[in-house]
């Protein structure tokens, strides 16, 4: 008889998760509940549908589930890491380092748990432990509820701390006016493109500057200029430099540099141009990640944070992309310098 409840509860989870997963959360509530009732002692009923009470805002009656999960299975690490997730969303960081590191005791293999004990010191304050981890141990990729948190957190401590450093100087113009040789061009671009992959902006953005200021103004030089201007703290003087180049272009603008733009719009706290530009550009492929990720780093700008990292959720269930490379290890690389 109690498998054929159990039996029976499974399926209606089963049923709830697809009703949530399309857009219908009052009927998914229901049968969940529905669920939980029918087998208060069964922890793969008991933590889906405390994860979808979590996710509709109720988080008090999540936490209940989530506890009597734990009681329920005390060998079991899973309702635990659940547990501490749901601490860390109240912003009740101890008591999710408390169930991570309890996961951990049952589990000490899992790198989830320990990514996000991690983030949560982070958020505590116990700042530099964390950070030595995520540079020793780097990112689960996989994770996409840790991935969005991550970035929710990295680039909100990056906006807060924007200013503390002073930009970097730009140097005195390069004979400006005078004309490169098509070999010169091409050794210069080839030596700031790896000055740019390497993290060296300040030689990049004065190696693209060089190319500008001597008559090289193709969308690709006034691209990566901006973007190491950006990399530097610049964001007035690199969007100067693409509205200069929009007003020269007769053709459609070029999407990627208009991505560019918007995000200069958010940094100089232009929040509304910003947003208008990410809603409108045609993007297709892998750069929708980064008019995704932006839009977040947006809905931070504008205090909604809930919003935030729906986008950064968004960024990384739907686009590919190398993320550990590409955008969350420079996250840590930053907040180091800035820590």
């Amino acid at each position: 008889m109690k498998s054929m409840v159990c039996s029976c509860s499974e399926r209606l989870t089963a049923r709830a998760q697809r009703l949530m997963d399309a857009g219908r959360m009052e009927e998914a509530l229901a049968l969940f509940t529905q669920a939980a009732s029918m087998a208060p002692q069964e922890p793969r009923v008991l933590i889906p549908c405390a994860c979808a009470l979590a996710g509709s805002g109720r988080k008090m009656e999540a936490e209940t589930l989530l506890k009597k999960a734990c009681d329920v299975d005390v060998g079991n690490p899973a309702p635990l890491i659940f547990l501490g997730i749901l601490y860390y969303d109240m912003e009740r960081f101890e008591e999710a380092i408390a169930a991570f590191s309890e996961c951990l005791k049952r589990q000490p293999r899992n790198a989830l748990a320990r990514s996000y004990r991690a983030l949560a010191q982070f958020a505590s304050g116990e700042r530099g432990e964390a950070l030595g981890f995520f540079r020793k141990s780097g990112v689960p990729e996989s994770n996409v509820g840790f991935l969005a948190r991550f970035c929710l957190l990295f680039e909100n401590e990056l906006l807060v701390k924007e200013g503390v450093l002073s930009p970097a100087g730009e140097g005195p113009p390069s004979n400006a006016g005078i004309p490169l040789r098509f070999s010169e061009r091409r050794e210069i671009l080839k030596s700031s493109m790896k000055c740019l992959d390497s993290g060296d902006y300040v030689s990049a953005a004065r190696g693209f500057r060089t190319l500008y200021e001597r008559g090289f103004h193709t969308t690709e030089v006034v691209f990566y200029l901006a973007l190491s201007l950006m990399e530097l703290g610049h964001y007035e003087r690199a969007k100067t430099i693409i509205l200069e180049h929009l007003k020269r272009e007769s053709d459609s603008p070029d999407p990627h540099l208009m991505v560019l733009l918007a995000k200069a719009y958010l940094f100089l706290k232009e929040i509304d141009r910003g947003f208008a530009l990410l809603k409108a550009v045609p993007v297709q492929g892998p750069d929708d990640y980064n008019v995704t990720c932006l839009l977040g780093i947006a809905y931070i700008l504008s205090g909604d944070r809930e919003q935030a990292q729906e986008w950064f959720v968004r960024a990384f269930r739907n686009y590919y992309i190398d993320t550990m490379q590409g955008n969350l290890l420079p996250l840590v690389k930053k907040i180091s310098i800035l820590t």
